[in-house]
């Protein structure tokens, strides 16, 4: 705790800034977490769409909810440890699969129809 004219200051381990969490190591985890988290909860919501829409709105879908996720502020993603990278590409990974019903091919061949 830090006092400064009798105002005492408690210290935090992370403090929102701009919708950005940032964790008094700069690991960013926190916030990769729970960018991770509602990616989750879109792809799952998309999964149960995709029988119903078209690959052009599954792709639209995607770049607009999804990947929106991971849009914001990407500064943070070169700071991120190689644990939260993979995170992130699984969802990726999977996303792809949901949208092209391709639940076989390689990850890389995915990217590229992408």
């Amino acid at each position: 705790m830090l006092k400064v004219n009798d105002i005492k200051i408690r210290s935090s381990n992370t403090v929102t800034l701009l919708g950005v969490i940032i964790d008094k190591k700069l690991t960013f985890e926190q916030h990769i977490n729970n960018a991770c988290k509602a990616a989750t909860y879109k792809l799952f919501a998309l999964r149960r769409l995709r029988m119903l829409i078209t690959l052009k709105q599954a792709l639209n879908l995607t770049y607009s909810f999804i990947n929106s996720q991971f849009n914001y502020c990407p500064i943070i993603w070169m700071f991120c440890n190689k644990k939260s990278m993979h995170k992130i590409e699984s969802i990726h990974k999977r996303t792809l699969r949901v949208v092209f019903r391709e639940y076989e091919k390689e990850y890389d061949e995915l990217l590229k129809r992408s």
